[in-house]
């Protein structure tokens, strides 16, 4: 993404995309990178000694022949799980995506306004919109942490 950057015309490119919103998917690459890599890789090395210890059991438990179906079962069970579970990943992402800038309006709204609110005294309606939004925004993410 950052060589297409680069390497993009500016007349036709920068012109036509804010360089905030450039920044702020430049930021969630990032930090999706940051974050996800070694999870995921400690999760395939969690999964992959627990596939090899299932494989041993297996193995020492039943003959040869009896082993065979099980791994064509259990790569089938697994494979038909992706694929039921991948759609609804990608949607409650997206959905995560669409809820998070509310929470950052609103809290742009309120630091651009702080000296309103403190005169006014409405810190805590401020406070419980802003909280609702982010109960908004946890929703998809809970469910998505679920599946």
């Amino acid at each position: 993404m950052i060589s297409n950057l680069l390497f993009s015309s500016l007349n036709e490119f920068f012109d036509r995309v804010p360089l905030g919103r450039i920044f702020n998917r430049l930021s969630k690459d990032l930090n999706s990178i940051d974050n996800n890599i070694p999870n995921y890789f400690s999760n395939t090395l969690v999964f992959a000694f627990f596939g090899l210890t299932n494989v041993v059991v297996v193995l020492v438990v039943a003959p040869v022949y009896v082993f065979l179906p099980i791994i064509v079962f259990y790569i089938t069970c697994c494979y038909f799980l992706h694929r039921y579970t991948s759609a609804p990943q990608r949607d409650l992402t997206r959905l995560e995506g669409f809820t998070k800038s509310p929470i950052v309006s609103c809290f742009t709204e309120i630091l651009s306004g702080v000296t309103t609110v403190r005169c006014y005294n409405v810190k805590e309606m401020f406070f419980q919109k802003n909280c609702s939004k982010i109960n908004e925004n946890k929703k998809p993410v809970m469910f998505r942490k679920a599946c």
